[in-house]
């Protein structure tokens, strides 16, 4: 695994430096979510990156967030973010009383707020498909909403940057599982095929309800809207039986008015469109019953042509000794390059 390029650019993309004199660097690409970059540079560093500029390297753009230096080694160490983190700004809560899907409504939702944070040309790539319902999303920090809607449904996120500018679409990853070899390659993530290494597998049941209060608003009339929402009447992509599970209940304010779904008729009369209301409050649910999972995740090194092959969203089989999980996303791809050796780990995450 060769060591990237590594360039600096200004706070106005303008190229500043090759920092081919790293001493370490670290970074991850995440399929929903922004990476991280820890990059070390030696006393003598030719350029040495300020906040706000930015790092490119493995293909992904990271925005400089904190640089500190060492009083005794005299090193710089370098900490950034990934392109996506650039959506991090407050918005306010956006009704899309007409039906909408989550993918549509992220794109949206950046084509709003996020047209002017950028120093070069924005495209946003249309998604097709996604399956309608009606939405109102949160007040609150741009990126994490968009996270949090489109994870809902399995799918990623990516904002890329080239020299047309940048580009943000809704991703979906690649279903390379044996089972489903003739679109894709497969890829067999296992210790006896050399592909992976260092396997661990974490179960977490913390965060976990198959079950969730959703509380509205008050009506004219003095009563509370409540809606209950059961996992067991969806279906999540970890394919998890939520019926054999006891009872774990969870309570959310939806935090969505009766106002935005109230119209007027032509005879002045105010009409309350209760079944979309409930609607909303029934998609709060499903949204926070998807955050709400048993997480199995597992992290492994990767090894010989999964090093290069594999690629976050992708979905591989997965034979380890370590966890009972046959199929597993990709979540999370982090490399590093440390006193002339290299390490490529991921994050994988088990799905039906």
């Amino acid at each position: 695994m060769r060591t990237p390029d590594v360039k600096l650019l200004g706070s106005d993309l303008a190229p500043r430096a090759i920092l081919s004199d790293a001493v370490s660097l670290r970074y991850s690409k995440r399929f929903c979510g922004a990476g991280e970059l820890r990059l070390v540079l030696p006393a003598d560093a030719q350029a040495i990156p300020a906040p706000d500029e930015y790092v490119l390297c493995g293909g992904e753009l990271f925005v400089v967030d904190r640089v500190e230096r060492s009083t005794l080694t005299g090193e710089t160490v370098v900490c950034g973010r990934g392109a996506l983190s650039m959506l991090s700004r407050r918005i306010v809560q956006v009704p899309y009383v007409h039906r909408i899907s989550v993918e549509g409504a992220a794109c949206a939702l950046v084509r709003a707020y996020a047209s002017t944070l950028f120093s070069a040309p924005l495209t946003i790539e249309t998604p097709q498909g996604g399956d309608a319902s009606q939405l109102v999303v949160e007040a609150g920090d741009l990126c994490e909403r968009v996270v949090t809607l489109v994870s809902s449904v399995n799918k990623g996120v990516s904002l890329t940057y080239d020299a047309s500018g940048f580009t943000f679409a809704v991703t979906r990853g690649k279903d390379r599982r044996l089972s489903n070899s003739d679109e894709n390659d497969a890829i067999l993530l296992s210790e006896s095929f050399g592909t992976i290494g260092g396997a661990s597998e974490t179960v977490d049941r913390s965060r976990y309800a198959n079950k969730i209060y959703v509380r509205g608003s008050m009506t004219s009339d003095g009563n509370i809207l409540l809606a209950s929402v059961n996992a067991a009447d969806y279906s999540f992509p970890d394919g998890f039986d939520d019926s054999s599970e006891p009872l774990r209940e969870g309570y959310v304010k939806s935090g969505i008015g009766v106002t935005m779904f109230t119209t007027t008729d032509r005879y002045g009369n105010r009409v309350f469109d209760q079944n979309g209301y409930f609607d909303a409050l029934y998609e709060r649910g499903r949204r926070e019953l998807a955050d709400r999972r048993i997480a199995v995740s597992i992290e492994a090194s990767l090894a010989g042509s999964a090093e290069d092959a594999v690629d976050t969203g992708d979905i591989c089989t997965l034979s380890t000794p370590v966890s009972s999980a046959t199929s597993v996303l990709v979540t999370q791809k982090e490399y590093r390059y440390e006193n002339g050796k290299a390490l490529c780990t991921a994050k994988l995450s088990a799905i039906a």
